[in-house]
């Protein structure tokens, strides 16, 4: 009430009172938020210089209209939402710093699963990007001490190091597509045995494409990336599990781990066949 009367002329103060005791005087505007927010009732007596008699609050004329204004929307979480308003770039970079610095936030407010182009193309686009760095980390490191990849290159008696790395580059869109569907479809497997109540496909693989797309920036960190990546990925994947589809625990890391255990016993498999 105080701000109301320092901002009010004296001639334009409200005097009100309730049951035959003052409330005090306050500015037209103060009266009408009052009265919004359950301060004021409409039965309470106002008065204003000039007027003949005190009148109900409700019968008072002359009080500002408040009109409720509806708050603008909350920004889409993650960025890559909006990408074609931030830019490609600027959109993915902001996304991967979401994740990473506020993996709760972002998973629980994403949007309704629609497709799977657009968290697919955020996938895919730093999928891409991340793997070529590190498929550079590996050809500097080769071309730095050959000797550290001598058992690899025995086994391409048709081809030299220097060709794999040219078609694994040239393959590596593919690869992370064909990563993106194992992946995927693995999760969802996996939250069929582990988490009864049923989960819609793109909703599951809106959060594994957000969370291993942020993760696959470890890949940029030299020696330690390529451990970081898998790490990180299942942890925003578990985590993102439980605060976007309302997994649990148990089931929201069941099923991110499952891919990769997958993974190594396939690895494992092939092993004890060559061998």
């Amino acid at each position: 009430g105080g701000a109301g009367i320092n901002r009010a002329s004296p001639m334009d103060l409200i005097h009100i009172a309730r049951r035959g005791k003052t409330l005090g005087k306050f500015s037209p505007e103060a009266v009408a938020e009052g009265l919004a927010d359950g301060r004021f009732e409409p039965t309470d007596l106002a008065w204003r210089d000039p007027m003949p008699a005190w009148v109900p609050l409700a019968q008072f004329e002359g009080l500002p209209s408040r009109v409720e204004q509806a708050p603008p929307p909350l920004p889409a979480r993650p960025a890559w939402e909006r990408w074609r308003e931030l830019g490609m770039l600027a959109a993915a970079a902001e996304t991967v710093t979401e994740v990473l610095g506020r993996p709760a936030e972002v998973f629980r407010n994403l949007p309704p699963a629609v497709s799977l182009r657009r968290p697919l193309g955020f996938f895919f686009l730093i999928g891409v990007v991340t793997s070529w760095v590190a498929l550079g980390y590996q050809y500097a490191a080769y071309k730095v001490n050959p000797a550290s990849m001598e058992e690899i290159a025995k086994n391409l008696p048709m081809m030299s190091m220097d060709s794999l790395f040219i078609f694994s580059a040239i393959f590596t869109p593919a690869s992370v597509l064909l990563l993106a569907g194992i992946m995927g479809v693995s999760i969802y497997g996996a939250l069929r045995i582990f988490w009864r109540p049923p989960l819609e496909f793109p909703a599951v693989f809106r959060v594994f494409a957000y969370a291993w797309g942020a993760a696959s920036a470890a890949q940029l960190v030299p020696l330690c990336g390529g451990l970081l990546y898998p790490i990180l990925g299942m942890a925003l994947t578990t985590l993102g599990l439980r605060q976007a589809l309302g997994v649990g625990p148990l089931a929201s890391a069941a099923a991110a781990t499952f891919p990769m255990l997958m993974c190594l016993g396939g690895l494992l498999a092939v092993q004890a066949l060559l061998v």
